[in-house]
């Protein structure tokens, strides 16, 4: 069942039922968060809870640091499970302990709309400088999603988002959750490959820690292994998954991203810390350029 409220509607909302119980730790909440993702509303923001918890306890040591070959262990995560990514098809079988996990933590010197405004877009390769180039399909509508930040309403979902059900009807869910398919084009370790990347967004108001705040989740899988060529260092991108969190702190964003990928190359092995030291730097980098567009240190044309 899905409503739309205003925020002052629903705190009055929350105070009826009581939320889950919030993940413990690092490894718990970030596979929490990717396999609740479309979940109903009070089970997404339980990760988000259980997140923020584990931040304050040990993960605030890891916020935009630097990462490398000599400390990336602390930013590691746990391997997914089966159920985790149950919802996200793949063609082919994926062995998910070959998918190495890391986590990125930062503030961004932004309002919660300019963030969502910029994540937004389909000219992703402008806004951020690590792309070579950046194609974006909306299989949803993206005005129906901005207009629901303009006014303030957001939708609920009390019954989650059945994104993968058959017949799933993306203007149903147009103001709450953003479905794209993206085509970016990277060169990593001197090696370019494309891919296709699943993108998808769910914005709302949601009870933290006894608050109502906005929170913008991101959730992004690839559904196939992607090649570069052997002319190109033969590197396949064998399976990639990230779920991201960007919390309203009135006037800043906290934006958590977590990501597991398997690369398979002649260059390294799946599992070197190369692979994960580049994952958490590109993600701080990002950040850092969000803050940078923000303050306007950098400016990005319309699009």
């Amino acid at each position: 069942m899905t409503h739309r409220f205003a925020l002052p509607a629903l705190l009055a909302l929350a105070a009826c039922s009581a939320p889950p119980p919030a993940p413990e730790g690092l490894d718990a909440s970030t596979s929490y968060l990717v396999r609740n993702f479309y979940a109903d509303d009070a089970t997404l923001a339980a990760g988000v809870v259980g997140m923020l918890n584990w931040v304050d306890t040990e993960g605030a040591e890891l916020l935009d640091i630097e990462a490398t070959t000599s400390n990336v262990d602390g930013f590691s995560i746990g391997d997914l499970g089966t159920e985790d990514v149950a919802l996200l098809p793949y063609d082919g079988t994926r062995d998910l302990s070959r998918s190495k996990g890391a986590v990125a933590l930062s503030v961004l010197d932004c309002g919660y709309e300019e963030v969502e405004a910029l994540l937004v877009r389909p000219d992703q390769s402008n806004v951020f400088d690590d792309f070579d180039t950046y194609e974006r399909d909306f299989l949803s509508d993206r005005g129906a999603f901005e207009s629901a930040t303009a006014a303030g309403e957001y939708p609920s979902f009390e019954d989650g988002v059945p994104l993968h059900e058959e017949g799933f009807d993306p203007a149903a869910y147009e103001d709450g959750v953003l479905v794209t398919l993206n085509h970016p084009e990277s060169t990593e370790l001197g090696v370019t490959l494309g891919y296709d990347l699943h993108l998808h967004q769910r914005h709302g108001v949601y009870e933290i820690r006894g608050e109502e705040t906005r929170v913008l989740s991101v959730i992004t899988y690839t559904d196939k292994p992607f090649s570069s060529g052997e002319g190109d260092g033969d590197t396949t991108l064998v399976q990639s998954y990230s779920v991201e969190v960007n919390i309203d702190q009135g006037g800043e964003v906290f934006r958590l991203f977590a990501v597991w990928n398997e690369f398979s190359t002649n260059l390294l092995d799946y599992d070197s810390p190369i692979f994960l030291t580049s994952a958490v730097n590109k993600t701080r980098d990002s950040s850092a350029r969000l803050s940078d567009i923000c303050r306007g240190d950098y400016v990005v044309e319309e699009d």
